[in-house]
């Protein structure tokens, strides 16, 4: 073998030197592409499960290929492996062993994972020093390098969000490099559920700083305000902290206090219904939010979307608009509105 090649042909004698026919084109590794790399399966770090989830999304792929300049940490297959035994097993058997990856469901959610295992610059292993941080991950996070002792001899001690390691380094591609690590990068959304972006304790980054949402305390606050009624039987919290999908279309407390004079005369169980119309089971990107399109809440009614044909790109459920859309969560999908959606009932 040659490389991956078989020579089916040896010793073809000439006055000049010698020919040996082979089945197959030799790439040097500054020609390949990234899918010249991940789909090699020369290696003991397969990169097949990457590679896999890679070519599901065309867009992703189109990203790749149009970048003039990339750094792409690859994970091995025993690294997305891990991420299902005992590291986030919600979010991979949601995005990557689950019946729904190759539908719309969890599309947002997978690209974003995979953008934040890229970079738009080339960060060769000789440019990482310790402390080094890189902002600009394709889903625009953070990374921090750190150097350590190397986990293996042949491993390189070059740690990525100082648990994922680079054990295979500077495998040039046409546009860029590729780093092999160990473990997958996991984005800030994979440490949080619905519940954590829909309180005022971890407010998500997406939204502007006047902004808040503010669904969990109002639905703890049900019971105190209407003790006689007796519990609510709608448990908010624990629908928005299980493991999904869900997406949620949370208004703003500015929204509760607008409306306020809608919900004050309302009972226990009207406002709890209030609270369900606002929680669909499955998980609906804005992407799928089209003119027309309708969803059926938890509470039994549905909600129906209109686009404005303004050029602007804003949604409208009901009468309210989305304000800030896509807030990703291990469980879901969070929509801020900025108003409160009334069922009909």
């Amino acid at each position: 073998m040659v490389n991956d090649e078989t020579i089916i042909t040896p010793n073809i004698l000439a006055n000049n030197g010698i020919v040996h026919v082979i089945d197959g084109v030799l790439i040097p590794d500054g020609s390949k592409d990234l899918f010249d790399v991940t789909a090699d399966d020369e290696d003991d770090e397969d990169l097949s499960l990457f590679d896999k989830y890679i070519v599901i999304y065309p867009d992703f792929v189109d990203t790749l290929n149009d970048d003039k300049e990339i750094t792409v940490f690859a994970p091995t297959n025993d690294a997305f492996k891990n991420l299902g035994s005992d590291v986030a097993p919600v979010v991979a058997f949601n995005l990557l062993t689950g019946p729904n990856i190759t539908t719309t469901m969890w599309k947002d959610h997978l690209e974003d994972l995979l953008n934040y295992h890229v970079l738009p610059i080339v960060v060769p292993s000789s440019n990482i020093t310790d402390g080094l941080k890189k902002s600009t991950t394709l889903n625009n996070e953070e990374i921090i390098f750190t150097l350590g002792e190397a986990t293996n001899e042949e491993d390189t001690g070059i740690f990525v969000n100082t648990d994922a390691e680079v054990i295979d380094a500077d495998i040039d591609i046409i546009n860029g490099i590729v780093h092999v690590i160990d473990n997958v990068l996991l984005p800030p959304w994979v440490n949080k559920t619905i519940l954590d972006i829909v309180s005022d304790e971890n407010p998500p980054a997406e939204l502007p700083d006047d902004v808040n949402v503010d669904l969990v305390k109002l639905n703890e606050t049900l019971e105190e305000v209407f003790k006689e009624a007796g519990p609510n039987e709608f448990d908010l919290p624990n629908i928005l902290d299980s493991p999904g999908g869900y997406t949620v279309f949370a208004p703003t407390s500015a929204a509760f206090l607008e409306d306020a004079s809608k919900l004050k005369d309302l009972n226990i169980d009207q406002l709890s219904s209030v609270l369900s119309y606002h929680v669909v089971e499955g998980v609906y990107p804005e992407s799928v939010l089209v003119d027309g399109f309708t969803l059926t809440t938890l509470q039994g009614e549905k909600i129906r979307f209109t686009s404005i044909t303004d050029g602007s790109g804003t949604t409208m459920v009901n009468d309210e608009t989305i304000i800030t859309p896509n807030i990703l969560a291990n469980n879901g999908i969070v929509h801020v509105i900025d108003g409160v959606l009334i069922p009909d009932g």
